[in-house]
């Protein structure tokens, strides 16, 4: 198995940030977005992101919910 280091100040292609753990920046586009609520009743949103390189989906949990037009 081969071990990666990635930075925080650039970003990373989606295929090379499959095998990292805690934070990574990548770019892309948004291909999807699904809301939830836990079983606390907190909203979490699952959102879709895709590259060049492949998709990976992000969970984002609210702090508070606002409505944008």
């Amino acid at each position: 198995m081969k071990f990666m280091w990635f930075s925080l100040d650039v970003a990373t292609y989606i295929a090379d940030a499959v095998f990292t753990r805690g934070e990574v920046y990548v770019c892309g586009v948004i291909t999807g977005k699904r809301e939830m609520l836990t079983k606390t009743g907190k909203t979490m949103f699952l959102i879709d992101f895709t590259d060049k390189t492949g998709r990976l989906t992000g969970k984002f949990f609210a702090t508070e919910k606002r409505e944008y037009s």
